[in-house]
């Protein structure tokens, strides 16, 4: 089983691991610059705009929102929370992130009251201030790993052609804030087969939505239980 697929680990975890894997492989643009390549192509394919959901078409374009939004939808397992839509736009991630109340300002870092995870997002504010029309630049990755310190990795597409990882700091003017994909963690998904409420020990009626994918850590019984705890709670 390659990482990416380990039920046993979360959404942000399981980024991270395709993403390390994307950089190992090589992936980068044909031409420093050139913003293109096979393998980017199949990032930008699958990008729609927010809103519309429309898809973009695109062949080639700054790759870093792209490139996270691959890293997504190939770690995604089948009825799980999608953290945000497929985009090209770094800025209609964060959009995304805010109204699914995952966005966390970098704020909340610096005064310790959030602490990022590997595989969490991380988007940085890269606009001129000299050029209005560039406010909605941005560049977007996975946090990597940090410290106690105030300093952090960032694995990132379009970050000189290529994948990489380089280091940075909470201070950062530029950095904006993190989107919290570590706390998504798959569980099946079920339905009730029959005509009367679901009870706990109607095991035999409950058939999981999703019964052909992964094997999940908890069992069937041990996910039932956990959904009737978030129910009453």
């Amino acid at each position: 089983m390659e990482k990416w697929q380990d039920p046993s680990l979360s959404l942000g975890q399981r980024c991270l691991a395709f993403a390390e894997n994307e950089m190992k492989n090589g992936v980068k643009e044909d031409k420093l610059n050139s913003f293109t390549s096979a393998r980017i192509k199949e990032y930008l394919a699958i990008c729609k705009r927010r809103g519309t959901e429309k898809q973009l078409g695109l062949t080639s374009g700054n790759w870093c929102a792209a490139a996270v939004s691959f890293c997504l939808k190939q770690s995604l397992f089948e009825y799980e929370e999608v953290p945000h839509g497929f985009r090209a736009g770094a800025i209609e991630i964060e959009s995304d992130l805010k109204d699914n109340k995952l966005w966390r300002p970098v704020q909340l870092a610096r005064q310790g009251l959030f602490k990022p995870e590997p595989g969490d997002i991380v988007i940085f504010n890269r606009s001129n201030p000299n050029n209005p029309e560039s406010a909605w630049w941005r560049h977007i990755g996975f946090y990597h790993s940090g410290d106690d310190k105030g300093n952090f990795k960032l694995i990132s597409g379009n970050n000189g052609g290529c994948w990489k990882i380089d280091s940075h700091k909470y201070s950062s003017s530029k950095l904006l804030g993190f989107g919290e994909y570590s706390d998504i963690i798959w569980r099946p998904q079920i339905i009730n087969t029959t005509d009367k409420p679901l009870e706990v020990s109607d095991i035999d009626n409950v058939t999981p939505l999703n019964d052909s994918g992964p094997t999940p850590k908890l069992s069937i019984f041990e996910s039932i239980l956990e959904i009737f705890r978030d129910i009453f709670k």
